[in-house]
């Protein structure tokens, strides 16, 4: 009666530490899935601070105002004079975007005004770009896509506010 009792209460004892172990292991996968993904914001947070501080810098206000004063008279024959440097930005945010590398909603909050109306300013440039490439669609389509997520349905961007954008763009380089 003895050795049952024992065998009863080893038994237990063994299935208790088995329960333990397999609450200690999810407890153990869920802390590393949240640590992951903790990790990921951050790094999310990091790029979008990057890309921020690379918007505002003097070189970026420059070529934003540059930029708008060059693609308010564009036409196909002063083509090659048009810096690339804003729209190469945009690429590389639209890029990162895309890949989840970037918080969502930091990069609407920041970037959304200003991406929607260089894509609409840009539009003439890059589909001159894109036949001279042979009608390479990948020219600038994640800026192209990155401008189409951050427009809301309905935002209308006409000439004048086209305009009104353009020169306080112009006006960047001053400040």
């Amino acid at each position: 009666m003895r050795q049952e009792i024992m065998n009863i209460i080893l038994a237990i004892s063994t299935f208790l530490l088995a329960l333990f172990t397999a609450v200690m292991a999810w407890a153990t996968l869920k802390l590393a899935k949240e640590s992951r993904e903790a990790s990921f914001r951050q790094i999310r947070v990091q790029i979008w601070l990057e890309f921020m501080k690379k918007f505002d810098s003097e070189e970026m206000l420059k070529a934003r105002a540059e930029l708008a004063k060059m693609i308010r008279a564009y036409t196909t024959d002063k083509h090659n004079i048009i810096s690339e440097k804003v729209m190469n930005f945009f690429e590389d945010v639209g890029t990162a975007y895309r890949g989840g590398f970037i918080d969502e909603k930091l990069a609407y909050d920041t970037f959304s005004y200003h991406v929607c109306r260089w894509w609409e300013a840009s539009k003439a440039y890059v589909d001159h770009e894109r036949k001279l490439h042979k009608e390479a669609k990948d020219l600038f389509v994640e800026f192209e896509n990155f401008a189409v997520a951050m427009r809301q349905p309905d935002e209308v961007i006409d000439a004048d506010e086209m305009k009104l954008f353009l020169t306080n763009e112009q006006c960047l380089a001053v400040i």
